[in-house]
Order: C-alpha cells, then sequence, then structure tokens
C-alpha cells in the first residue's frame, strides 16, 4: 500500500485484544510520500481500534527536529502534520538524543512511532528508546507497550557456556541432585533448579555479562551524543573507538 511505502497489520491476541499496526519507510520526495499520506489516512477511515504507526517517515515534523545544513522545507513539514492530525495520531515520547538520522553533518528526527487515542487509552506506558546507530546511519528504536507490572526477565542460555570445562560436569551435578515429584513435575522441578544454577555459575565463571555489555553500550550512547552536538574529528575518533569496544 502507499506505493511501497506502508505494511498494515492487524493482530489478536488469546486475551481478547485486537491492534492495528503500520511499518512505514516513506520516500525521499514530498511528491513521492504523498501515496503514503493517502494510504493512511484510507486505513484510518471508520476504524475504532488501537492502532499504532512506526518507522522512517522521512520528513521531520518540526525545525527543532534537525541540525544543521539548509533550512527545514515548510511545506513538507505542513502534509506530514496535516496528515497526523486527520488520522488522529499523536507522537510517542522517547528516550535519548532527539535525532535518528546523521550523516556526519546533519542531524535530524526521520524515526517516530505514532499513536490514535485508541491506542493511548488501552496501552497506557508506551515509549520508545532510540538504541545505538551501529554501523547504520539510522538509529533503530524500540517500541514498549504494556499495561500492569512488568513481566520478569526469561532465562537466557549462552552458547560459550558449552565451550567451559566445568559446564557439563555442572549441569549433571544439578541434574542428579534437585528436583521433587514425578513426571513432568519431576521434569519442571529440575529444570527451574538448572536455570538458577547456571545464572550462579555463569556469575561466579563469566562475571555479570550483561552489565559489562551495557556498560559499554551506555558509553558508546555517550560518545554518539557528544558526536551529535559537537560533529568534529576529535569526537567522531571517540565515537569510533567506543563502538569496537561495544561491538
Amino acid at each position: 500500500m502507499g506505493e511501497g511505502q506502508v505494511v498494515h497489520a492487524r493482530l489478536s491476541f488469546q486475551s481478547g485484544a485486537v491492534v492495528n499496526v503500520s511499518a512505514v519507510y516513506a520516500k525521499c520526495t514530498r511528491v513521492g510520500r504523498r501515496p503514503l499520506w493517502q494510504a493512511l489516512e484510507a486505513f484510518d477511515a471508520g476504524r475504532g481500534e488501537p492502532w499504532i504507526v512506526a518507522g522512517d517517515f522521512n520528513v521531520v515534523s518540526s525545525a527543532d527536529k534537525r541540525k544543521g545544513g539548509l533550512p527545514v522545507n515548510a511545506t513538507n513539514m505542513d502534509e506530514f502534520n496535516t496528515v497526523m492530525y486527520t488520522c488522529g495520531l499523536s507522537s510517542v515520547d522517547f528516550d535519548d538524543s532527539p535525532f535518528t538520522w546523521t550523516n556526519g553533518t546533519l542531524w535530524q528526527r526521520l524515526d517516530r512511532a505514532l499513536v490514535n487515542c485508541l491506542w493511548a487509552v488501552a496501552y497506557t506506558f508506551t515509549n520508545v528508546s532510540h538504541l545505538l546507530r551501529g554501523r547504520s546511519d539510522h538509529s533503530p528504536f524500540l517500541i514498549n507497550a504494556r499495561v500492569g507490572s512488568v513481566v520478569p526477565s526469561s532465562f537466557r542460555f549462552l552458547n560459550m557456556w558449552r565451550c567451559h570445562p566445568s559446564f557439563l560436569e555442572t549441569v549433571s551435578a544439578d541434574w542428579r541432585a534437585s528436583g521433587s515429584g514425578v513426571g513432568m513435575a519431576l521434569f519442571h522441578s529440575k529444570l527451574h533448579s538448572l536455570r538458577a544454577k547456571l545464572r550462579r555459575w555463569s556469575t561466579e565463571v563469566f562475571g555479570n555479562i550483561f552489565d559489562r555489555v551495557q556498560r559499554a553500550a551506555d558509553i558508546y550512547k555517550l560518545k554518539e551524543e557528544e558526536f551529535d552536538s559537537h560533529g568534529d574529528e576529535p569526537a567522531r575518533i571517540r565515537l569510533r573507538e567506543a563502538q569496537a569496544v561495544y561491538l
């Protein structure tokens, strides 16, 4: 739809909830984006369900969403803001840098998430986190939307564990010693014990690797923000060094 600039999906969940998701990758010209605006308006018509639209819109909504380069084209902004108003869409709050794209001399917020009022009511906590650009000139973003309490983190098996000489013996010893009940109850009891054991063992042997990665990511993000603010060669060098450590 929209000449290949948007994909719509209607998602139904076991709880009975229904949401609409539109993924956008807009063209670079004002005329090229017009079929996208028409497609969004057509999709919105008479739709009384939560709706989120997210992606690269290739246009900014206001002058402060751009730094460097030529002045912002007012007509481009007006057409984008008009379709947002017509469709009843509002921008989702975000964390970190206000810019999501750069070529090293120009910074813009081209990527965003928009929601209608039904989404805002149904998912009272909706937030966008701008992630590290890495090797791209765009910042990928993570959309969080939830109602109620935060879901506990899941267990993660790390492939590097298999390479450690004490791994198999650790698994074997805990599997033999743990568990209660019979049948599937015994199996689940052993799995629960083994997950806890492997978490402790991993911290003792490797340290908290997630914290180490997060610290590297935090430094990388800081250097990215410094480069976005200053744009000079020393800031670029510090950014590349932080990127290398993070990767």
